[in-house]
């Protein structure tokens, strides 16, 4: 579950900070990544550079999924050439589950030395785990490798074993690539989804590369981005190694709530910092920060996080990352497949489930048992070659109750390079077409196609299209009704070889196969920090005047015995409360006098809120140029003070204002000041942030920011705020 902490941390004003964590809560998710097929010349990489050519202190963190019990070592981050000597670093998973971080003196061989973890990783039961290796070159008298696990990159780090001790060393400043996924193009095949990476120049020190492949969107060969710290990254392969994009359901922003302590009411969502969709902010590495500069007085409260949106889960997750043979066995999720033809030509190879076809009018089927009825799946399969002789064709089967009864979509793949789509039943294995042939485009060797079959109620919607290189159609290619299967809860991939089909023999590969619930009503996800009372006595007891969009305009409104003299005022400084005018509460109703009526007939609306004027005292020329600049904008003030005045937070709708000089001698810095106003409803929009924590204030240059790893973006979606007070 997520967390929430507080703090009271800003030194003037009575702001909560509050942290909402989800790296943890986020490792319930299906992540995006790179699938590696782990074949030869099949990787990510991005060229050397100078930046890159790192020779002292590094941190390299990687977040995989994959068998951590390989056959063979397996690099997941590398720039490491043998040839010409350009051995640098090399960090590989070993067939016993240890890690070994290995890096040369002087790109030979005979100069590599290495360190490996004393314990082996335990990954989760999806098999993903997050590693992170420091090199301390000389820490005074030794070299000093340390490694540390975590569910994701983003939660918290715990020490694998213990520290590994040599001889002070170097890393050599060697020209080759970084690469993800092999070194050398063929050396230490690595098979399984990457979902990030990070290499720094020094422990915790600027980051030289940091792609997250668990942002990106699907796609495949050619595939090129930058990642955060300007860095590119280029694909080498072809769609056997491509980029998945993360499960939908997975929580990308998150709003947190004010709550009243005592009812359990919540009393509105914190304002997001800049750029923001609803009351939601984006989580940057799992984490959102906001401030709450609305927080009452005196009044026990607490925060609760809610993602943005929470979607149903899916009941089957399947990405075919473990290795079997003549068996797909079971689904990460852990449902077990049901087959049509013999186990013997059913494989997973790390990346794909695959079934082997000998001779045309062969059909493989492997099912599992999703629980619902009601089914959103979707799965992606390669198809082999451009068909002869006769049709290949794919089939995602939904509702069944077997592998011989339910809903089926197929694919054509016909001996034109055209593709087809068609939706039919299957009874006792008897298939019945249900809708004619849709043309959904053309097709080539080796290209993946995904299905996409949502069955709910009586309603069967169907999309097919590129899975590389194109995006989900919007709609639905196929929306029909029929209500011969109701009672199934079997799902699965289908692949027949049609009549006259001489591709044979071939081998199928299916990946990203999920069933989701559709339509589900989801349960909340929440989070919720411990009680919070901001204490009006740690603030002078003061009143606030503030720009709820604008905090870095807020003002403390003094509060002054009478006696003070006027010009010493709060010592001599400040912006002071002297009044509240009376009180007026329009109506909003009216009355019609009808003809031959002797009363009238009275229309009503509920009755305004308070209008008044509050009277204020500038002390000194910058004390009402301060508060000229809050009322500048001309948004809504919040007037906010403890409750022993009896005057309740409002927001303030302020109309003209007026400045007093009291004195003839205007060289005497006093004014007095008149805000006339009405009570409204709090304004909608983002905060720009409170002063110390807005990007303009935590670094001066852009450098700076991309010093920092920060891009254009982070600062457009306020991904730069919470750089300051820890946070």
């Amino acid at each position: 579950m997520p967390t929430v902490t507080t703090y009271q941390d800003h030194p003037t004003l009575p702001y909560v900070r509050v942290v909402a964590d989800w790296s943890d809560a986020l490792a319930a998710y299906p992540a995006g990544g790179l699938n590696a097929p782990g074949i030869v010349n099949y990787y990510f990489s991005t060229p050397d550079s100078a930046r890159n050519r790192i020779t002292g202190d590094i941190d390299v963190r990687f977040d995989v999924t994959t068998d951590w019990t390989p056959t063979a070592n397996q690099a997941v981050v590398a720039k490491w050439v043998q040839a010409g000597n350009q051995r640098s670093y090399l960090i590989e998973i070993e067939p016993t589950g240890v890690v070994t971080l290995s890096w040369s003196t002087d790109g030979s061989g005979a100069g590599v030395l290495s360190a490996t973890s004393t314990v082996a990783v335990t990954p989760d039961a999806l098999g993903r785990q997050a590693v992170w290796a420091t090199l301390d070159v000389n820490d005074g008298a030794n070299s000093v490798v340390t490694f540390y696990t975590a569910p994701t990159m983003e939660s918290t780090w715990t020490q694998l074993g213990a520290q590994v001790t040599g001889v002070t060393t170097s890393i050599f400043a060697g020209s080759a690539p970084i690469t993800i996924g092999l070194y050398d193009g063929s050396a230490s095949l690595f098979t399984g989804t990457v979902h990030s990476v990070q290499v720094r120049d020094g422990i915790n020190g600027p980051p030289i590369a940091i792609p997250q492949f668990d942002q990106l969107a699907s796609g495949g060969y050619p595939y090129t981005f930058y990642d955060s710290a300007g860095v590119p990254w280029a694909l080498t392969g072809s769609d056997a190694i491509y980029i998945q994009a993360a499960d939908p359901g997975r929580p990308t922003s998150v709003a947190v709530y004010r709550v009243d302590a005592t009812t359990g009411e919540r009393l509105g969502a914190l304002r997001p910092y800049v750029c923001y969709d609803g009351d939601c902010l984006p989580l940057s590495c799992g984490i959102a920060v906001f401030w709450d500069t609305e927080a009452p007085l005196d009044v026990p409260i607490y925060y609760e996080t809610v993602a943005c949106p929470t979607l149903a889960p899916c009941t089957v997750v399947e990405s075919f990352t473990r290795v079997e043979t003549s068996t797909w066995d079971a689904a990460d999720t852990g449902q077990v497949y049901a087959y049509s033809g013999a186990l013997a030509n059913f494989n997973v190879d790390g990346a794909h489930g695959t079934m082997d076809f000998a001779a045309a009018l062969d059909m493989r089927t492997a099912a599992l048992d999703t629980g619902t009825t009601d089914q959103d799946s979707m799965a992606i399969v390669r198809v082999p070659a451009l068909a002869t002789g006769g049709s290949l064709y794919a089939y995602l089967l939904v509702r069944a109750t077997d592998v011989d009864n339910g809903y089926t979509a197929r694919l054509e793949f016909d001996t034109s390079g055209d593709v087809t789509l068609r939706l039919l039943e299957y009874t006792a294995g008897s298939g019945t077409l249900l809708t004619s042939s849709l043309a959904v485009g053309t097709y080539v060797a080796n290209q993946l196609w995904a299905i996409h079959f949502r069955v709910v109620n009586d309603t069967l919607l169907v999309n097919a299209w590129p899975f590389l290189g194109g995006d989900e159609p919007t709609g639905w290619q196929v929306n029909f009704q029929d209500a011969t299967h109701v009672t199934g809860t079997f799902a699965g991939p289908r692949f027949v070889a049609g009549p006259g089909n001489t591709n044979v023999p071939l081998t199928v590969a299916w990946d990203q196969f999920t069933v989701c619930t559709p339509c589900a009503d989801p349960e909340e996800i929440t989070g919720a920090s411990p009680l919070v009372t901001v204490n009006s006595s740690d603030f002078n007891g003061s009143f606030f005047l503030k720009d709820p969009v604008r905090p870095c305009n807020d003002r403390e409104i003094y509060i002054c015995a009478p006696s003070v003299r006027l010009t010493d005022r709060c010592g001599g400084s400040g912006i002071t409360f002297v009044t509240i005018g009376t009180e007026l509460y329009r109506s909003n109703s009216t009355n019609v006098r009808a003809f031959n009526r002797r009363s009238p007939i009275a229309s009503t609306r509920k009755r305004s809120t308070a209008s008044t004027a509050l009277r204020l005292t500038a002390v000194s020329f910058q004390d009402l140029e301060d508060l000229k600049q809050l009322l500048i904008p001309g948004s809504p003030l919040l007037f906010q003070g403890p409750p022993d005045y009896g005057v309740p937070d409002r927001y303030m709708d302020v109309h003209d204002l007026s400045v007093d000089h009291p004195l003839p001698n205007l060289t005497v810095q006093v004014r007095s000041v008149v805000l006339p106003y009405d009570t409204v409803d709090a304004p909608s929009g983002p905060t720009q942030g409170i002063c110390g924590n807005r990007t303009i204030d935590t670094c001066d240059t852009y450098s700076e920011l991309e010093s920092q790893g920060f891009t254009y973006e982070d600062i457009i979606t306020g991904l730069t705020s919470g750089l300051i007070g820890g946070s």
